[in-house]
């Protein structure tokens, strides 16, 4: 059985694909810089009370689990850091940068999706409520959407590419004697 990914050709069917991409990277850079900020603020915040290796709920790509302090930083600062290289990627389509982004994203993606299954099963399905299901099913649609466009964009630089041919020569012309026309 074949299954064929969709090619996109615009970003939530009305922004051309790239500059999709950039608003998508612009507003995660923004959400995980702000969540940066935050848990510094947190941190600075409860100094007394919090070290790095205290445990916290994050939610990081849809899914909420427990970790350290430290660990959640570490997540936050490395998206901010490959959101930068989308952003920078996709400004100056350059493909290589994008693909580092784009093999980034499905590492969290599954990482998430296995998080998530090895959290149901440790806990009770009851213990989620329908939010928590739906939350973690929002942030997986979006992460796969952005995937997708990343893809499609991947594969029209691919194959598109900046090489145009023009062909400089408006018409052709035949040249044929009256009486020797085609028979």
């Amino acid at each position: 059985m074949r299954l064929e990914i969709p090619e996109l050709t615009r970003c939530c069917f009305f922004v051309p694909l790239r500059y999709g991409i950039m608003i998508f990277g612009y507003l995660n850079l923004l959400f995980a810089g702000f969540i940066c900020g935050a848990y510094i603020h947190y941190l600075n915040k409860n100094a007394e009370n919090v070290t790095m290796i205290s445990d916290v709920i994050i939610i990081y790509k849809g899914v909420g689990f427990f970790a350290h302090v430290w660990l959640t930083f570490f997540l936050y600062f490395v998206e901010v850091i490959f959101c930068g290289i989308l952003l920078v990627g996709v400004h100056m389509k350059r493909p290589f940068l994008i693909q580092l982004f784009y093999y980034y994203s499905i590492a969290t993606i599954l990482a998430s999706i296995a998080i998530f299954i090895i959290d149901i099963s440790i806990n009770t399905p009851m213990q989620f409520i329908p939010l928590d299901y739906a939350t973690i099913f929002c942030g997986f649609v979006i992460q796969i959407y952005l995937i997708l466009l990343v893809r499609s964009e991947l594969s029209k630089l691919r194959y598109h590419g900046d090489i145009n041919y023009v062909n400089h020569v408006p018409n052709i012309e035949v040249q044929l004697n009256r009486g020797e026309g085609p028979s």
